[in-house]
């Protein structure tokens, strides 16, 4: 069976080569490795081209002239998969920084998203997504919006990884982290494409709210266990303001399309958040939270320095 394993790399070709080897490594598929680059340095694109060409797999890369985000890169992947793919046909997204650790993985992964579909429609299926550097500890089974707490949830986040029985290894969740999602290609033609307002963090909540409303909720395979270099590939290991503005003006934005009711809950649990940044000596982020705050509350542009405005682009909420 041919199936598709799709990746979005912006200057991480080393990290990048370690993923697209573990997919050289999966059994029981034809792999079909498809790479976007979204507009890396000359010097990292070429390091990535290179690799490829010494690495089994015959993966195709393909080069964005611009850096339209992780939406819009995956966007052009989608397109790619429709124009050649079976409707049957599994589709792997996944980010750059992550590692299948184990040959059967994929496989496994198939095998739950057919368990599912026996019960009823599923959207994208997720996996227990655990540390690179310490492959026990849990970063995500998916995320929960908890709209009366104004806050969205990493699942499961520093558990320990463990089996769970049959009747506990499914979890519904809102939304799936994009480090690692399996759909089958025909539901890209009804799911739509994922929002491309965001640029960065967020837009796989939105696509994955939006494709519930369709009556296809995301589950988590909490036996399932990939490996991810968390914050690699997105810069959020190294918080600054800009990335803090980025990754909040997400929730504001979900908020506002799924939540409304619900905003000023969200205002405030920002608000506490910038109190308890200032309070361990963040500042900076503090005060880029609360200037986000503010803007939002003005009606002003959330556009981040350096990056596209995506206020009345279509896809922002």
């Amino acid at each position: 069976m041919k199936a598709y394993f799709l990746i979005v790399h912006y200057n991480t070709p080393e990290a990048t080569l370690e993923a697209v080897a573990s997919i050289t490594r999966q059994n029981g598929f034809e792999a079909r490795i498809l790479i976007w680059d979204n507009a890396s340095s000359s010097e990292n694109f070429e390091r990535l081209r290179q690799g490829l060409s010494a690495t089994p797999g015959n993966a195709e890369l393909h080069r964005s002239d611009a850096n339209g985000g992780f939406a819009a890169g995956c966007n052009a992947l989608f397109r790619l998969v429709r124009a050649e793919a079976a409707d049957e046909a599994p589709v792997f997204l996944l980010n750059p920084d992550l590692v299948l650790p184990n040959p059967e993985l994929s496989a496994q992964a198939l095998e739950s998203l057919r368990a599912l579909e026996r019960r009823g429609k599923v959207g994208p299926l997720g996996a227990c997504v655990c540390h690179y550097d310490r492959p026990d500890v849990v970063q995500s089974e998916g995320g929960r919006i908890l709209p009366w707490l104004g806050r969205i949830a990493a699942l499961g986040r520093g558990r320990r990884f463990r089996v769970f029985s049959p009747s506990r290894r499914y979890r519904r969740v809102d939304y799936v982290v994009g480090a690692f999602m399996l759909f089958r290609a025909g539901r890209l033609s009804e799911w739509g494409p994922m929002p491309e307002g965001y640029f960065l963090y967020g837009e796989e909540a939105d696509w994955c709210l939006g494709i519930a409303r369709r009556g296809y909720p995301s589950l988590c395979d909490r036996n399932l266990r990939v490996l991810h270099h968390e914050g690699l590939s997105t810069g959020l290991r190294r918080r600054n303001p800009r990335t803090t503005r980025l990754l909040f003006r997400s929730h504001l934005w979900l908020f506002r399309k799924y939540y409304p009711a619900f905003r000023p809950n969200l205002i405030l649990s920002l608000l506490a958040r910038a109190a308890f940044y200032a309070l361990r000596g963040r500042r900076e982020e503090a005060a880029a939270l609360v200037q986000l705050v503010k803007d939002d509350l003005a009606g002003r542009s959330l556009a981040v320095p350096g990056l596209p405005d995506s206020v009345g682009v279509k896809g922002y909420p």
